[in-house]
């Protein structure tokens, strides 16, 4: 408890502040509900445009209303393209004509909630737009962001002048982004604590001709602007209110220390914006700061040594943050950061500075540079399955406490051995069949993870497109599920089973692949098609059965047909003392071909073909069960049928369907089961 004390250095006003600080969030986060001002039936919305984006054929608007909201517009031609940005100018007035859209919840558990990060940003819709009117209004703030943002479009690697200058990380190819996140990189991507800090120490030296008070001054006033430009993001805002209370402090001699000035910097921005809790870039900023500052006596030696500790230091404490955001780590990250930061920080963020101003080929160089170390892949990364309260506080209390007694490393042992240990000591069964929208994937879990299986991995059917079009964002459905995956601790995958090759089925594949070890995979019978044939390019360790102590299984066999559909492989699985029957995308008869054939019993059904009126025969309804339904919302199918959820109905079947319900998870233990949904 010294130990503590000495930590925080609060005295009884302080103590104060964070009990009055507690309440004030807790009252304005949970108690209060904020509602939303625009009308959802309009096809109208009016507004200023604060900001926008163009990645290939997508224009996304940040318009301010009644309330901000996301807009979104899809260019016809490149022609369009080409002319939208002599069209759009920040600060203008626009009408858009469409639709408004409520956004949806997280269906896949432990990966992001669009509608809780705009709810927490106090926005409540999204906007589909149909067309849209400009009208142009002078407002010298937006005409020189209109002005910064044009340029920097027209540049080469605008996307990392972006990111340098607006903060804005729109534009940077997904590989690349994610390869940052594997080199536990990316906190450079976003305008930091760091960046300003440099900038502050450039603006001081420039200006240290004038009196301090005066330098003081000038120097706030181009952070104000540079925040403003940025769009007051809560790593901006925390360095500006903590230089300026530094100042303070030093000016009238209040004797604050540099945590009391953190904490008092926390406060101000807490109380400015309560949802800032939620943000993980406040989070960042505040938890590493505090850690360096604790730390600080500890910073010695070289200045290669000096930023390997300091390195070390943010790793630590910013660990927690990290492993809830990617579920992994990278064990390397501290030492890579020894090249990264000071190439960031001394080379790339004053080029981007610069390059603004007066373009150079040093700018394309350093990028290019950049872009080859992120490439080289130095990593050892761990999965760290989702951390709960408790873990993340036992966590920080040993890093608090062991600063003198070498305790520190204590503590990423303690939060790698306990979360990865209490995930294997579960003794329930867990099948979880994903929402991935218009296609299938389903999750069995043993006892204890001695095994897992994966029936189907989703997919979407993509079309060609001009290269006009093509965005530098690629998003893969199963993005989401791989890390639902890596927050169960799931570092592996027994049996990888591909009813067929449709791309709603088996689409999925390669990137999962790419990501999760997989044992085996099980492929369907009768001839490949050109999908099936990459995945038997990419993984070799084909195979026809299962062989798995926790899930007693059958892989069905049925005669094949000229069908791909009427070729799923059909598994009886059972689960516990319950048998659960998976049949792909066949037909009424290939279904009433098996039962009569093999007359096995099954407790829950995943209805075949998504609902399709195909499938769901009578001699199948003719057993008593529970039906499991995967369809996407708004399909151009139409699935499911409404001749089958009426059999389903008629026939007294429950059943639960995907776009409607979310991931449907059932937990299963000593012949008792829960159904849980995890609705949109």
């Amino acid at each position: 408890m010294p130990r503590l004390k000495l930590i925080l250095q609060f005295n009884a006003k302080f103590i104060i502040l964070l009990l009055f600080l507690m309440v004030y969030i807790i009252i304005q986060t949970k108690i209060i509900t904020y509602h939303s001002k625009l009308d959802p039936a309009s096809p109208i919305l009016k507004g200023t445009l604060v900001n926008y984006s163009i990645d290939g054929d997508t224009l996304k608007m940040l318009i301010k209303s009644k309330e901000k909201v996301y807009a979104t517009y899809y260019l016809n031609s490149s022609k369009e393209k080409e002319e939208i940005l002599n069209k759009l100018k920040l600060g203008s007035f626009i009408t858009l004509t469409g639709s408004y859209k409520e956004p949806l919840n997280n269906t896949i558990p432990n990966t992001f909630n669009y509608k809780k990060y705009l709810y927490y940003n106090k926005m409540f819709y999204t906007f589909n737009v149909n067309s849209y009117q400009i009208k142009n209004k002078n407002n010298i703030f937006y005409n020189i962001k209109d002005f910064i943002l044009k340029r920097i479009y027209n540049m080469s690697y605008k996307e990392y002048l972006l990111i340098f200058i607006l903060g804005d990380k729109s534009l940077i190819p997904s590989e690349e982004y994610n390869n940052y996140i594997t080199n536990g990189t990316a906190h450079l991507l976003a305008i930091s604590g760091m960046h300003i800090g440099l900038l502050i120490g450039v603006l001081n030296f420039l200006l240290k001709f004038l009196k301090e008070n005066i330098r003081f001054i000038i120097i706030i006033l181009i952070l104000a602007f540079f925040a403003l430009l940025t769009g007051f993001s809560a790593s901006v805002l925390r360095v500006i209110i903590f230089y300026i209370l530094s100042h303070l402090n030093k000016q009238f001699n209040f004797n604050l220390s540099s945590m009391e000035i953190l904490f008092l910097t926390a406060f101000i921005l807490l109380i400015y914006n309560p949802f800032y809790i939620f943000n993980y870039g406040f989070l960042y900023s505040i938890i590493t700061t505090m850690g360096i500052i604790y730390y600080k006596d500890k910073i010695k030696g070289n200045y290669f040594k000096k930023l390997l500790i300091l390195s070390l230091i943010a790793f630590l404490f910013s660990l927690p943050i990290t492993a809830t955001l990617n579920y992994e780590i990278n064990l390397m990250s501290p030492l890579i950061n020894l090249i990264f930061v000071p190439f960031v920080s001394f080379c790339i963020y004053p080029l981007s500075l610069i390059s603004l101003i007066i373009p150079n080929n040093l700018w394309p160089f350093a990028v290019k540079c950049l872009i080859l170390l992120n490439k080289i892949n130095i990593n050892l990364c761990i999965i760290i399955p989702r951390l709960n309260l408790f873990l993340i506080s036992v966590y920080y209390f040993i890093l608090i406490i062991g600063k003198n007694k070498n305790y520190f490393f204590l503590s990423l042992i303690f939060i790698l051995g306990i979360a990865k240990l209490m995930v294997k000591l579960d003794p329930n069964y867990y099948v979880y069949f994903l929402d991935v929208g218009q296609g299938d994937c389903t999750v069995l879990i043993s006892p204890y993870q001695k095994e897992v299986i994966m029936i189907d991995t989703g997919g979407k059917t993509t079309f060609p497109k001009s290269s006009w079009q093509n965005r530098s964002k690629t998003y893969h459905i199963s993005d989401n599920t791989i890390k639902f995956l890596k927050s169960l601790g799931i570092t592996s995958i027994d049996y990888l089973v591909l009813s067929h090759g449709d791309q709603d089925h088996a689409g999925e594949a390669l990137n999962i692949l790419a990501n999760i070890d997989v044992d085996s995979i099980i492929l369907n019978e009768g001839e490949y098609n050109d999908l099936e044939r990459k995945i038997l390019d990419y993984h070799q360790n084909i195979g026809k059965e299962m062989n798995l102590k926790y899930f007693p299984n059958y892989i069905i066999k049925h005669e094949l047909r000229n069908n791909e559909n009427d070729n799923s492989i059909i598994n009886l699985i059972r689960v516990d003392n319950y048998n659960f029957l998976f049949l792909g995308d066949v037909s009424k008869k290939v279904e009433e071909e098996i039962l009569i054939k093999y007359k096995f019993n099954y407790d829950f059904v995943k209805i075949a073909h998504h609902g399709s009126m195909t499938s769901t025969s009578e001699m199948l309804l003719a057993q008593d069960f529970k039906g499991i339904i995967s369809s996407g919302r708004n399909n151009r199918y139409n699935h499911p049928s409404e001749k089958t959820i009426k059999a389903l109905n008629e026939s007294g079947h429950s059943y639960y369907n995907t776009q409607d319900d979310g991931t449907i998870f059932f937990k299963i233990r000593n012949s008792a089961y829960t159904i849980k949904c995890y609705k949109p």
